[in-house]
C-alpha cells in the first residue's frame, strides 16, 4: 500500500495540473479572443484614421494622379506587415502604400475578412467614408508571433508558480505528517513488555489515536497482570490438593484394600476440593475481563428467578429460610447474582448451625437481598480482609473447618461492581447480615 505522504502528492498534483490545465486553457482562449479584438480594433482604427486625414486634404488637390505619385511609397521593412489602399467608389486608386498589393487590397467587401496573398494570410479591413472606399489590413503571421509573446510571457510565470506550489504542498505535507512518523517511531522502538502510556506533542486531529493507543496498552498490561495474578492464584492454592492427592494414592496403593478406603476418601475430598477451587478460579477470571468480552450483559433481573437459581447447588437446603417479595428485580444479570447469591448461602451454612434466613425487600428507592445467619460474625478487621482471595475465615468450638476456597466473597464483590450495586456488611447480634443493595428499577 503507499504511504499516505505519496497517495497525497499524488492527488494534490492531479488535481492542481488539472485545475491550472482549465483554467489556463480558458484563460488563453480569452486572451486570443481579446487579442484579435484589440488587433480588429486597430485595423478599423488605423482606416478611420487615413479617412480623417484625407478630409483634410483640399479637394482641388484630392486628385488620383497626384495622390498616387504622392504617397505610393516603395517595399520598406517597415511596413512589411500592414498595407493600406484608398479608392475612390468609381474604381479609380488614390493611395496605395504597395504597388504590388493590388490583387489583396482590391474589390474587398466592407468589414473584416481574411484573404491569401503570396501564401501568407491577411487580415483585412475595409471601410466606406463617402466617396471614399479605405482598406487596410495586416499580416496573421505577425498576429500570431504577438500571441506567442504574450503567451510566453504569461505561461512562465505560471508554471514557476505552480511549481512552486507543489513545492509548497510536499513540504506542508511532510510537515503535517511529522507527528505521525513521530509516533510511528516511538511505537517501532518500544520493547513488546514496555506497555506504559507515552506522551508526545500532537496535533488535535491526531491526539484521539495517541489517547486511544494508550488506553489500548493500559487494557493489555490489565488483562496481562489478571493472567499473571490468575496463574498465581491456580499454582497458589491448587498445589496443597494435588499434594494431598498424590500423597494418599501413594499412601494407599501401600496399604491394604480395606484400610485403603478411608484413604480414598480423604483423596476424593482433595478432589472435590480442588475442583471447586478450579470453578472458581474461572469464574473469577472470566468476571475480571470486561462485560464485552465475558459474554454477560447487566440488566433486569427478577429476585424469584436468581434465589431459584441459587437454592438450586446448595447443600443443607432444609436449613436455609426464603422470605420476602419474590417480585421485585435487581440490576444485573441473574447468573452472576446467582453465584453471589449462592457464595454468601455457602459461607453462612458453614460458618453457623443455626438457620441462614435469605429475604428481599424493599426500602425507600432500593432494593435489599440480604443473607444472614446466627454464627460469631465478623470483626471490622476480618470484614475488611473477608473480600481478600484466598482468605479464610477461623471457627470455634469442635465444627471441622470449612473446605471453601476463600474466593466466594471476591467473587461476589466483583458481580457487584459489574451490575452496579452496592455489597454491605452488617452486625446482626447475634450473626451477620450480608446484603446486595440495588436501586429500584422500574420493571
Amino acid at each position: 500500500m503507499k504511504s499516505i505522504q505519496s497517495r497525497l502528492l499524488v492527488t494534490l498534483l492531479v488535481s492542481f495540473v488539472l485545475l491550472w490545465s482549465a483554467v489556463s486553457t480558458w484563460l488563453l482562449v480569452d486572451l486570443q479572443g481579446q487579442l484579435r479584438n484589440t488587433l480588429d480594433q486597430r485595423l478599423a482604427s488605423s482606416a478611420r484614421m487615413v479617412a480623417g486625414l484625407l478630409e483634410q486634404i483640399p479637394e482641388t488637390q484630392l486628385q488620383p494622379a497626384s495622390l498616387h505619385n504622392r504617397f505610393i511609397m516603395p517595399q520598406q521593412p517597415s511596413l512589411e506587415g500592414v498595407a493600406c489602399q484608398v479608392r475612390l467608389q468609381s474604381g479609380e486608386l488614390l493611395i496605395r502604400t504597395r504597388d504590388d498589393m493590388d490583387v489583396l487590397l482590391d474589390s474587398p467587401e466592407p468589414g473584416f475578412e481574411v484573404r491569401n496573398f503570396e501564401g501568407e494570410n491577411w487580415r483585412l479591413f475595409t471601410y466606406q467614408h463617402g466617396e471614399l472606399i479605405i482598406t487596410t489590413a495586416d499580416r496573421v503571421a505577425g498576429r500570431e508571433a504577438l500571441y506567442r509573446s504574450v503567451l510566453t510571457a504569461v505561461a512562465g510565470p505560471v508554471l514557476i508558480a505552480l511549481i512552486g506550489m507543489l513545492l509548497a504542498t510536499w513540504w506542508g505535507i511532510r510537515r503535517g505528517l511529522r507527528p505521525l512518523y513521530q509516533l510511528g517511531h516511538v511505537l517501532q522502538q518500544r520493547r513488546a513488555d514496555q506497555l506504559e502510556p507515552f506522551e508526545l506533542p500532537m496535533p488535535l486531529e491526531i491526539a484521539p489515536l495517541q489517547q486511544s493507543l494508550n488506553s489500548l496498552l493500559e487494557r493489555v498490561r490489565t488483562l496481562l497482570a489478571k493472567e499473571q495474578r490468575f496463574t498465581s492464584d491456580a499454582a497458589h492454592e491448587l498445589r496443597t490438593p494435588l499434594t494431598a492427592i498424590k500423597t494418599n494414592v501413594q499412601l494407599a496403593q501401600r496399604l491394604e484394600p480395606i484400610n485403603a478406603r478411608e484413604v480414598l476418601r480423604d483423596a476424593e475430598a482433595s478432589v472435590s476440593r480442588m475442583q471447586q477451587v478450579i470453578e472458581q478460579l474461572l469464574t473469577l477470571a472470566r468476571l475480571d475481563a470486561d462485560n464485552a468480552q465475558n459474554g454477560y450483559e447487566p440488566g433486569l433481573c427478577k429476585a424469584e428467578t436468581v434465589i431459584a437459581t441459587a437454592l438450586a447447588d446448595v447443600d443443607s437446603l432444609e436449613r436455609v429460610l426464603v422470605k420476602g417479595d419474590m417480585a421485585l428485580y435487581l440490576k444485573g444479570n441473574a447468573d452472576l447474582l446467582a453465584i453471589a447469591v449462592r457464595n454468601l448461602l455457602d459461607n453462612s451454612l458453614a460458618y453457623s448451625n443455626d438457620t441462614v434466613e435469605l429475604s428481599v425487600y424493599k426500602k425507600d428507592t432500593e432494593t435489599f437481598l440480604c443473607v444472614r445467619d446466627y454464627g460469631r460474625g465478623l470483626s471490622d478487621a476480618d470484614k475488611t480482609c473477608a473480600l481478600e482471595r484466598f482468605w479464610r475465615g477461623d471457627t470455634t468450638g469442635d465444627k471441622k473447618p470449612p473446605t471453601g476456597s476463600g474466593l466466594g466473597l471476591a467473587i461476589t464483590q466483583q458481580v457487584c461492581r459489574q451490575a452496579g450495586i452496592q455489597l454491605e456488611f452488617t452486625d446482626a447480634s447475634p450473626g451477620l447480615s450480608v446484603c446486595l443493595i440495588s436501586d429500584n428499577p422500574v420493571a
